[in-house]
Order: structure tokens, then sequence, then C-alpha cells
């Protein structure tokens, strides 16, 4: 062999070498990106689950908060409920606006609205709403 054929053979060996060497790192790059994005899609929706969760338990709160109040005080229209992240054991704060209103058909009942916002500020807040009949209870006492 000649020592051009022996050059041009080498250096078509070498660029073949390259390409399926780009090639294999193309796919490994392409998987690791699909991964990745596997990774955050995961990450971001066990997140809006745990808000959703989050919020949803504030919610119960509020509903346990407002029919302790009904029934102390049948008067009671409702609040703005403030809670701090500190008492949620995390970062971000909840507010839960509890409305409570007379049943038109029966005075002895309470309609009572909760909607919770959780993260209070976010942008991607959980809004989670409830509403609740409640009966006051029956004190002996006439009307």
């Amino acid at each position: 062999m000649t020592a051009m054929k022996i050059i041009a053979n080498h250096t078509i060996r070498r660029g073949a070498i390259l390409a399926v060497t780009m090639a294999c790192l193309l796919v490994v790059g392409l998987l690791a990106a699909g991964m990745l994005r596997q990774f955050v899609m995961h990450h971001r929706r066990a997140e809006q689950r745990q808000r959703q969760m989050q919020a949803f338990w504030v919610g119960e709160s509020a509903l346990s908060r407002a029919t302790a109040q009904v029934a102390a005080s049948p008067d009671y229209t409702g609040e703005s409920w403030q809670v701090p992240a500190a008492s949620l054991g995390g970062e971000f704060a909840a507010v839960a606006n509890i409305t409570v209103s007379v049943a038109a058909a029966d005075p002895a009942k309470r309609h009572v609205t909760i909607e919770t916002h959780y993260p209070r500020d976010e942008t991607n807040r959980i809004i989670y709403r409830r509403q609740v009949d409640l009966t006051l209870p029956n004190t002996g006492v006439a009307p």
C-alpha cells in the first residue's frame, strides 16, 4: 500500500469514529434531557399536590373554627383568618375567608362558606372552597 492510501483510510476511520461518538453523545444527551424533564414535571406535580393538601387542611380547620364560633355566638358572621407560615410548618402563609349567613329557610341554621388561599400571596396558589349548613345548638331558651 502506498502512504497516501494508508493516510486516507486512517482519516476515514477517524471520521467514522468521530461520527459514531457524536451520535452516541447525542443519544445520551437526549435521554438525559428527557429524564431531567420527567424529574422536573414530577417535582412540580408533587409540589402542586402538597399545596392542594395544605389548602384542604387549612379549609377544614377554618370550618372547625367557624363551627366553634357559631356555637359560641349565633351572631358570628365570619372573618378573614390569617394563618402564619410558622403555624403551617412551612415557608408560606395562608388565608381562609369565612362567611356565615342565616339560612333563609330556617333561622336556626347558618350557611358557612369557606374559601382558602394557599399560599396566600403566590401566583400559583391553590383556592379551596367549601359550603356547609350548620344547625345552631339547642340552648333550651325560647326565642
